[in-house]
């Protein structure tokens, strides 16, 4: 017994949705292993303040947990707004993070 064609003629775009999904799920080996080379950490803020502390903390365990190395860099001034812009003006391949307070955050193009 089939289907009558009218149940599947109102999702087109459902059944051609679904079938790509399966065409993706089917070559997981296409995309790059995240991360494959060493993470970029910007730090806006000086050395030994509360926010490069608890960054340091933090990007040490997740280095450990990813098992690849992440680089922290200091870029200081402007309030925060010269490494936010350093990292706002960086390739967009998620290899390059920031930490910091809202301020630099909504202002940095």
């Amino acid at each position: 017994m089939t289907a009558p064609d009218s149940l599947l003629m109102p999702y087109p775009s459902l059944i051609t949705m679904f079938c790509a999904y399966l065409l993706a799920a089917a070559i997981p080996g296409a995309a790059e292993q995240y991360p494959s080379r060493p993470i970029r950490m910007i730090l806006p803020q000086a050395s030994g303040s509360t926010t490069d502390t608890v960054g340091r903390i933090v990007f040490t365990a997740t280095a450990e947990r990813l098992n690849q190395q992440i680089v922290i860099e200091n870029r200081v001034g402007a309030a925060g707004n010269i490494g936010t812009g350093a990292v706002a003006k960086s390739p967009p391949d998620g290899y390059t993070l920031v930490i910091g307070s809202i301020g630099p955050h909504g202002s940095s193009r």
